[in-house]
């Protein structure tokens, strides 16, 4: 018998912005909300929003892990120590989140 199609579930959060989560019956996908460039010569000279898909991840915590490196890829630094503070920031955001409710997050998982 086939199985039913469950909807997919949105993962806001302050601390993952500007990334947000949605999750499926097979797996979490991290997902990055962006305004197109309007200069961009493929634009038309239009300023649109669309949803990019930066990656899927079988665990939460793993998820959480992507989006900290991923935060501090979002800004333009000066400097290696600029890029190294703004890394170790996030990572160390999620890693404590994760760390706090090490015991929920390991409850979400799929199975097969």
């Amino acid at each position: 018998m086939l199985k039913k199609r469950k909807s997919t579930q949105l993962i806001t959060d302050p601390l993952i912005e500007p990334f947000f989560i949605t999750k499926d019956e097979n797996s979490f996908t991290i997902k990055h909300k962006v305004r197109s460039d309007s200069t961009h010569f493929r634009s038309k000279g239009i300023n649109e929003d669309y949803i990019k898909i930066i990656s899927f991840h079988s665990t939460f915590p793993s998820t959480l892990n992507k989006i900290g490196k991923l935060k501090a890829d979002l800004e333009d630094h000066v400097s290696l120590q600029s890029y190294v503070d703004a890394y170790t920031l996030a990572e160390e955001q999620m890693q404590e989140f994760i760390n706090k409710n090490e015991n929920s997050l390991n409850e979400i998982k799929y199975y097969n």
